[in-house]
């Protein structure tokens, strides 16, 4: 899982831990940021570990370990080998806080010739919108194995550090009419995300942008490329309040998305 990801199992995490407190819960991620999340998060109360590369000999080795009753994939990182070796253990295989695009259904729709046993047997697909479930459905996935749940991310529990921190961020912000937050941006979004943002200025002029790069690796580039717009821009990891001159505020540091 992603460090998004985390953020949006905690609530199905949470759920199935009070509902079956004996079991044991093991996540898997891929980078160490969201390591990390998960550790900050649940501390003992799961067993982490990284993800296997979806090669036959070593998924097989990895489910020997770990026995899983039940395989809960979060939006749709959907692993050929580790679907078919989970199914051949007549383990139940859910995707949760679904969501495909339309370019991502097309290149399924493509493949389905060789992929269409694994999106037959999906127990269950739990999508975050309308728009999903009619692309899970073109796949040609049963029907009734769809759902639309919404997003588990509005089902979050805001906890009272993130309400804390978010209380003293508004406290010190300069005195702007107009703030927005660009959240979680993707590579090649923060150059039209800034684009947007020159054309607001010329009806607000005190508009102020908070981008938040979704990747550390992209926190310098997205700061060179404020810059390079001519924005006066400042990071999160060089300023505790935003200064009163800022025009752009980066924030290049990881963990706090929920506060701004």
């Amino acid at each position: 899982m992603s460090v998004g990801e985390v953020l949006a199992a905690e609530p199905i995490i949470r759920e199935i831990q009070r509902r079956f407190p004996n079991r044991d819960i093991v996540i898997t991620s891929m980078t160490p940021t969201s390591s990390e999340q998960i550790r900050k998060r649940f501390g003992s109360d799961v067993f982490h570990v990284y993800a296997p590369y979806d090669i036959p000999f070593m998924v097989k080795a990895f489910l020997r370990r770990v026995k899983p009753e039940c395989l809960i994939i979060m939006e749709t990182e959907l692993w050929p080998n580790m679907i078919h070796q989970v199914m051949r253990r007549n383990c139940p295989v859910v995707i949760a806080n679904a969501r495909l695009s339309e370019r991502s259904a097309k290149g399924y729709r493509r493949l389905k010739p060789a992929i269409g046993w694994m999106l037959n047997d999906l127990s269950l697909v739990l999508c975050q919108y309308e728009n999903d479930a009619s692309r899970f459905e073109s796949l040609d996935i049963a029907k009734e194995k769809i759902f639309v749940t919404g997003s588990v991310k509005f089902d979050t529990n805001v906890e009272d550090s993130h309400v804390k921190k978010a209380a003293h961020l508004s406290a010190n912000l300069p005195a702007k009419p107009k703030i927005w937050v660009a959240a979680s941006t993707h590579e090649g979004e923060d150059e039209l995300v800034l684009k947007v943002h020159e054309r607001l200025r010329q009806r607000f002029p005190d508009a102020l942008l908070v981008l938040v790069p979704r990747h550390p690796e992209r926190f310098e580039s997205a700061f060179q490329q404020s810059n390079k717009q001519g924005f006066n821009t400042a990071r999160r990891s060089e300023f505790e309040k935003i200064p009163s001159d800022a025009e752009v505020f980066v924030v290049d540091t990881m963990g706090e998305l929920m506060d701004f």
